[in-house]
């Protein structure tokens, strides 16, 4: 079995859930864009309050300290798998000057704290020195050769079911955004490859969908079953697990399915 941990969000995450031959054993999720503001020291009672479940309490918690690397130093793995999907999150900054991510958990936080916070654009930071201070920390994690960047796709579409019939809709309210996002998510990944060497990458995916009825929401970043199981197919293959005939013949079923949802989609 090869073990891996993972920092960043369902994107690579989520994959995980159709593989019998890998298996995580950390996973963080951050947006990064806070990793160089200071800690912002909260009590962890108020944030069991808020978190819908205990693994984002524990994440709330772990940014909130600034003990992030120190949690995934914590036991063994094969490799680390990376994305940065969530990238495009904002800034809620608060009267002392930090800065916290702009997700609707932490907003419960500061409502919970009774805090005051002002909204500041995702742009508002250098991506380059998030990325330097990333390498930094990971470091003393694991070497740079083992890490696996992996290339999120926004999807631009997602399923879900309408009177008996599974249909597919576009994110009408984010569409104008996507491509805005999408090239915020490229200059994190190109800047991150200047420090990986030839560490294994994985290629965006050409095609993606959505999930309507996903456990954590409708998201571009909160893919249909076809695509994870091929993402895991994938993995398995850059890291030698399967042979390319298996990964070609994933590859098949994949737009298999979406042929399939794109015919009993249509009216």
């Amino acid at each position: 079995m090869i073990k891996i941990k993972v920092l960043g969000c369902c994107v690579s995450r989520e994959m995980f859930n159709y593989t019998d031959r890998l298996e995580v054993t950390k996973c963080v999720y951050t947006p990064f864009i806070t990793l160089n503001e200071p800690p912002f020291p909260v009590d962890r009672e108020a944030i069991d309050r808020v978190a819908p479940n205990r693994f984002f309490a524990n994440m709330l918690d772990l940014e909130c300290r600034k003990k992030i690397f120190g949690y995934l130093k914590e036991g063994q793995a094969d490799y680390l798998i990376l994305d940065f999907a969530e990238t495009v999150t904002d800034f809620y900054r608060i009267e002392n000057g930090v800065r916290l991510p702009a997700t609707e958990h932490y907003k419960a936080l500061l409502n919970e704290l009774h805090q005051p916070y002002e909204r500041q654009k995702y742009t508002n930071c250098s991506v380059e020195s998030i990325v330097k201070k990333l390498f930094e920390e990971l470091s003393s994690v694991i070497s740079s050769d083992k890490i696996i960047l992996n290339r999120a796709t926004y999807s631009k579409y997602y399923l879900k079911e309408e009177y008996g019939r599974m249909k597919i809709y576009p994110f009408t309210d984010h569409f104008r955004l996507l491509p805005e996002a999408q090239a915020r998510v490229r200059e994190f990944e190109n800047q991150a490859l200047k420090y990986l060497g030839g560490a294994p990458v994985l290629p965006p995916l050409e095609t993606c969908l959505s999930d309507g009825a996903h456990k954590y929401g409708v998201s571009p970043v909160h893919y249909a079953d076809c695509c994870y199981r091929f993402m895991a197919r994938r993995l398995e293959h850059t890291l030698g697990a399967i042979s390319e005939k298996e990964l070609y013949a994933e590859h098949e079923r994949q737009y298999g399915d979406f042929i399939n949802l794109l015919f009993h989609s249509i009216d």
